[in-house]
């Protein structure tokens, strides 16, 4: 058990310069774009993703994505019917809805991203508690997979 937490302990450089939110943000829009493909091939519904930002072809530098439900109409050929779109700010991440209602995004919630020294593990925390990306994804994609 003693390797083990040396082992544990020795790589918590690697596991901290892994911890930041540019990191973090990637991961997400990796899981996403994952979940995406599922829905795709289990839904009658069709999703897309559209990336936005300041370098889309470099994940590292992206700071926007939106996962789209689209919507046919025999009078339209297409249309979005309602989005949540992630968006990467200096010290958080947020995550929103389309409310066709209101015709305006909403927030759901927001995703913060700090070094626990104690615990020599990356927190990954939304409403006070911590999550891990996969949560991160459920949680706001039901919205639109599910109509919730």
């Amino acid at each position: 058990m003693a390797a083990q937490n040396e082992r544990d302990e020795s790589n918590w450089i690697s596991t901290r310069t892994a911890c930041n939110l540019e990191r973090v943000f990637v991961q997400l829009r990796k899981r996403v774009g994952e979940d995406v493909a599922n829905a795709n091939e289990s839904t009658e519904f069709e999703f897309e993703i559209e990336d936005r930002g300041s370098n889309v072809d470099a994940p590292e530098y992206q700071t926007k994505f939106a996962v789209k439900k689209m919507s046919y109409d025999i009078l339209e050929l297409t249309g979005v019917d309602t989005f949540i779109r992630f968006d990467r700010h200096e010290d958080h991440i947020s995550v929103v809805h389309w409310d066709e209602e209101k015709q305006t995004t909403l927030p759901l919630f927001n995703v913060h991203v700090s070094w626990d020294d104690l615990e020599t593990r990356c927190r990954i925390r939304t409403e006070g508690e911590d999550i891990t990306i996969p949560v991160i994804s459920r949680k706001a994609l039901k919205r639109i997979f599910f109509s919730e």
